[in-house]
């Protein structure tokens, strides 16, 4: 795990919104991927981001614990999707996950 501290800039985003489970079916994803090619939306010029709805308690119990920062858990954890999965060499998604403090 590499942490480093950043401060994020503002951005423009335009965003979906979806209620549910992770378990249902996740047609939403469809539409947006279609809405995201037809307006050349995607990295590595642009970002996905996802607000991260998963405890990534790996990352709580050894960072900040071990830190001199403290996780704020009012406001919500990023994920940026840094490259197109459809056409990674490795075929692996790479994001980078940012904890707010």
């Amino acid at each position: 795990m590499n942490i480093k501290i950043k401060e994020l800039p503002e951005y423009e985003v335009t965003f979906m919104r979806r209620n549910g489970s992770y378990f249902e079916p996740q047609d939403h994803w469809g539409k947006l991927v279609q809405w995201v090619v037809d307006n050349e939306l995607y990295p590595p010029n642009h970002f996905f981001i996802g607000i991260s709805l998963v405890n990534h308690g790996f990352m709580y119990e050894k960072w900040p614990p071990n830190s001199e920062y403290d996780a704020d858990f009012d406001r919500d954890n990023l994920e940026f999707n840094l490259n197109n999965l459809a056409v990674d060499p490795e075929g692996k998604c790479k994001v980078d996950l940012y904890v707010p403090i």
